[in-house]
């Protein structure tokens, strides 16, 4: 765009714009689904035939992404601009530098109790 000396405007899903949402997912790239043959899985969601990835924090669930080169794209200009290492594996030590060392407290995981009769 700036060597036609024009602006583009992109219209994002809503994660897209969410820092942290936007490098997991560029993170669980890293962990591709291959088929029988060993080439990557394809899954068809609602119409949208996608790569599958598995998520290793959900039991490797199969996880789709409609919009994964705005992703891939996203995530490598961010962690660009942070100066880390641009790659699945880059955005999984920025997001685990983040939260290394901190606790979650007790009463985060605590549900209402069920009233019995």
């Amino acid at each position: 765009a700036e060597a036609n000396n024009c602006q583009v405007r992109i219209f994002l899903a809503p994660h897209l714009g969410d820092p942290h949402r936007l490098l997991k997912a560029y993170s669980l790239t890293a962990y591709p689904i291959l088929d029988e043959q060993g080439e990557q899985l394809r899954v068809s969601v609602d119409g949208f035939e996608g790569e599958a990835f598995a998520d290793p924090d959900d039991d490797f669930a199969k996880i789709v992404f409609p919009n994964l080169s705005e992703i891939k794209y996203l995530a490598q200009e961010l962690l660009g601009l942070l100066d880390w290492e641009q790659s699945p594996r880059g955005a999984a030590s920025l997001l685990e530098s983040l939260y290394r060392g901190s606790e979650i407290p007790d009463h985060v995981f605590q549900t209402p109790a069920v009233i019995e009769r």
